[in-house]
């Protein structure tokens, strides 16, 4: 009885063990296009009318390219995955325009110019899991400097990856400054 006793805690710990060693998996994800794109306020809910700071939110497509499970653990015990990027955004390929002209510290920025240099604009790429996102931060500075129409702006995001996957997307809002 002591035998079949010590063989199931045995079997149990073979089981067990490996999910207190590694409850994960490493995986590999690619970009391939984009999903959405939404303005946004600092919270991260989407509005339709700019009345001061914002963001623009750009959700892009992923793809899972491989996962890596120890050879001890199944994947059904597997309780999260650490994904690394297998392309990157290249961040001087990125573009920032919009439908209509504006005023920014007293010069013209001619419709559909890139003007992601401006002062007050702040890039972010994250990725969390699967979930790639980069968001355009419209600050203070930028807000204080320029001279919107109380109209409604469609704003264009274009971008490329390091293996040369294209991306565009685009969202519009009623400025009201």
């Amino acid at each position: 009885m002591q035998k079949i006793k010590n063989l199931i805690l045995f079997y149990c710990l073979i089981l067990i063990i490996p999910i207190f060693i590694q409850a994960c998996c490493n995986g590999n994800i690619k970009i391939i296009g984009s999903r959405s794109m939404s303005v946004v306020d600092s919270t991260f809910l989407e509005i339709d009318t700019i009345k001061g700071e914002f963001d623009l939110l750009l959700e892009l497509s992923s793809e899972v390219v491989s996962v890596g499970l120890s050879p001890f653990l199944n994947a059904a015990y597997a309780t999260s995955c650490d994904y690394d990027l297998e392309n990157m955004i290249v961040e001087e390929s990125i573009k920032l325009s919009c439908d209509k002209a504006f005023s920014f510290s007293n010069e013209m920025v001619e419709a559909n110019s890139n003007f992601i240099n401006l002062a007050g604009l702040k890039i972010n790429n994250s990725s969390l899991d699967e979930w790639v996102t980069v968001v355009i931060n419209f600050e203070t500075d930028f807000i204080q400097n320029v001279d919107f129409s109380n109209e409604v702006y469609l704003f264009k995001l274009e971008m490329e990856t390091d293996d040369g996957v294209l991306i565009s997307h685009s969202a519009s809002a009623y400025i009201d400054l």
